[in-house]
């Protein structure tokens, strides 16, 4: 999504004081104008702190927000990365349905650590997670006995990282990617194992040969497609519609 930043939005973060984790406005402003210069600083990933009374970023904002007051535009850098993460009461009914206590688990494409953090709550040994931002894989390595691999997973191989019983994913959308991750991450599972991804709605009625051919490997495997209700990613910046694919490998 991108944001076209107003005249008045652009005076006001040029007077702003803006260092490598911090931004201030000059002043209070009015209402209009504040919610303005908020869905920008936002954009820009920060996050206002009541107690420091200032915006926080995890990651230096001064070049995105420089190249915004240049261009008079921004993108949110959350929507850019499609960084819609898994919502915790989704990620604990995938571990909850998914994973036996001792389980060796994958998530592909961590995010922000939802899927790994309840897989850990439901037993299991050992978490791989992979993930290609970095600022989000300096988060990730903040959860205990979680090994994190950097990078892009459609990259890595089950020789590199191993088999897994349990394969928990969330992955991008855009350009079909979720089917391509989930074909990607079928290669990794163990047999028996468990594969559950949420994906884009499409998958249930696109009518390409990718879609075709997807659906009917998830039928001959006696997995289900199941539509999530509206709303179900509403918290993570969102209202896309996502079902829930689970498949086992049982040869």
């Amino acid at each position: 999504m991108t944001i076209a930043l107003s005249p008045d939005v652009r005076v006001v973060l040029e007077r702003s004081a803006i260092t490598a984790t911090t931004l201030s406005l000059p002043e209070q402003l009015d209402r209009k104008l504040y919610e303005a210069c908020a869905k920008v600083i936002k954009a820009a990933g920060g996050k206002w702190n009541r107690k420091a009374a200032t915006h926080l970023f995890a990651r230096d904002p001064r070049e995105q927000l420089g190249l915004a007051l240049e261009t008079g535009t921004i993108v949110d850098e959350k929507t850019e990365r499609e960084a819609f993460y898994t919502p915790t009461h989704l990620a604990t009914r995938m571990a909850r349905e998914a994973i036996d206590s001792g389980d060796r688990v994958l998530e592909p494409s961590a995010g922000g650590g939802a899927l790994v953090t309840a897989a850990f709550q439901y037993g299991a040994f050992e978490v791989v997670a992979v993930e290609s931002d970095p600022r989000s894989c300096a988060d990730l390595r903040g959860i205990p006995d979680t090994e994190v691999v950097e990078g892009d997973f459609l990259d890595r191989s089950p020789n590199g990282l191993g088999t897994f019983d349990t394969v928990l994913m969330n992955p991008p959308f855009a350009k079909r990617q979720d089917v391509t991750h989930v074909l990607h991450a079928w290669k990794f599972l163990r047999t028996p194992g468990v594969l559950m991804a949420v994906m884009s709605a499409g998958v249930r009625f696109r009518q390409d040969k990718l879609y075709e051919s997807f659906r009917k490997q998830v039928a001959q495997g006696g997995g289900t497609i199941e539509p999530l209700p509206q709303g179900t990613f509403k918290e993570s910046g969102t209202c896309v519609e996502t079902v829930l694919v689970r498949v086992e490998k049982t040869q």
